[in-house]
């Protein structure tokens, strides 16, 4: 098959530890990421290509999801807090008093509001880290749902139809594929494919409007689309990275692409962009109060 590649731009020369979870917010024409190790919540617009604004957080911010133009959530440490972005205050919400070894890595809302957050441990030197972590299912301040035994929990996606979510626990070089319950509780999990430990490690990801996965590949220096069913790659975007961490759709018209790298022995963390010929679907909010 032959491999389209597009190609991609670095936003500035800010370094960051590990840029993660880019999420496009409309209503301020900007995407909103975390630098999880650089403990801090950053906003970058594609008017401004050049400026990047900080917010610090109280602890290791694995991801942030949209409530609304101005208040975003945030998975701070083992704390859900709100964090208003006008007046950079974080006030928790939800505390789940995880081991303390472990903190939040990826989290996204599924269509009804719904929270799809994994946790992971801090130290993956830890002799025990290895299926330490979990994928939880919040809802309405209620954890619904556990599914443990991960150990790097990353790449939340969904189907067009909405009705299978995609996710990756990263050393296991799969994307599983799970059905979603009417309680948004995830069943039937199966590989949908694996990608050769030669090509990266699956990290972030997210889906086009026809369902492909455009999957960063940490240690692959790019993003791939692949389709979830044959696992076959038809696109590429290379990047001045090594460690691709995440990759998301935004921009008014839906077709650009945001991607973050996280800092390795070679090169700093960073943020680059892409102009695609396709589109993304926008991020589904968080209802603290539903």
């Amino acid at each position: 098959m032959n491999v389209q590649s597009y190609p991609s731009s670095r936003s500035n020369h800010e370094p960051f530890r590990l840029a993660e979870g880019p999420v496009w917010i409309a209503e301020r024409n900007a995407f909103i990421f975390v630098d999880i190790e650089g403990k801090a919540v950053c906003e970058w617009g594609p008017n401004a290509p050049e400026s990047v604004r900080r917010i610090p957080a109280p602890d290791f911010v694995g991801f942030i999801v949209p409530i609304d133009a101005r208040n975003v959530l945030a998975g701070v440490r083992d704390t859900l807090m709100i964090l208003d972005l006008e007046s950079e205050t974080f006030e928790p919400y939800l505390r789940l008093n995880l081991d303390p070894r472990l903190r939040f890595n990826d989290g996204k809302c599924g269509l009804d509001g719904s929270l799809y957050a994994g946790v992971m441990a801090i130290d993956q030197n830890d002799p025990q880290a290895e299926g330490l972590g979990a994928l939880f299912v919040i809802r309405a301040g209620t954890i619904l749902q556990a599914l443990r035994g991960m150990t790097i929990p990353n790449g939340i996606a969904w189907s067009p139809d909405r009705a299978t979510l995609y996710h990756t626990d990263t050393p296991t070089q799969s994307v599983f594929a799970y059905d979603i319950n009417a309680d948004a509780t995830l069943a039937n999990r199966r590989v949908a494919f694996s990608i050769p430990k030669e090509s990266g490690c699956p990290d972030g990801f997210c889906a086009d409007d026809d369902g492909n996965l455009w999957i960063a590949l940490w240690g692959g220096r790019k993003v791939c689309r692949f389709d979830p069913v044959f696992g076959s790659v038809s696109a590429e975007i290379p990047v001045g990275g090594l460690n691709v961490s995440c990759a998301s759709f935004g921009g008014k018209e839906r077709d650009l692409m945001m991607i973050t790298s996280g800092s390795s022995e070679i090169d700093s963390g960073a943020i680059f962009y892409a102009k695609l010929p396709v589109h993304g679907p926008g991020p589904f909010a968080f209802q603290p109060n539903p």
